[in-house]
């Protein structure tokens, strides 16, 4: 940001930063997929699948579930179990990914449950 842009968000108010926050849409599910590959150091090499619970798009690569759009709530995340829990060990999401109404300790205990063993990492980028 220039100086000029920095000023300006300082004088900006609470409301108004709203417009600063980026939605995690699953339109953008193709666009953020690599790039959380990436940095959780997975290769492009390695081969990956997209499968959705429900209407949310998860990806599973190298015993690891990925989750990159908004709207993760703990009864998507119970259906990721149910579906495809026997294909990961750890569970990666985005930090902007949980709903309004939905807590980390939420998703995590949903995990925990298919099995005390699973990891489950909350990305952040920024």
């Amino acid at each position: 940001m220039s100086r000029v842009e920095e000023d300006k968000l300082i004088e900006t108010e609470q409301n108004d930063l709203l417009g600063y926050r980026t939605e995690l849409k699953a339109d953008d599910f193709a666009m953020l997929i690599y790039e959380v590959l990436l940095r959780t150091g997975v290769t492009l090499d390695i081969p990956f699948k997209v499968v959705s619970a429900g209407n949310y798009p998860v990806a599973l690569c190298d015993r690891r579930c990925y989750c990159v759009t908004e709207g993760l709530t703990q009864k998507i995340m119970n259906a990721i179990v149910a579906q495809y829990g026997q294909e990961f060990d750890t569970l990666y999401y985005l930090s902007d990914c949980p709903a309004l109404s939905t807590s980390h300790t939420e998703l995590e205990a949903a995990i925990k449950l298919a099995g005390e063993d699973r990891q489950v990492e909350v990305l952040s980028f920024y």
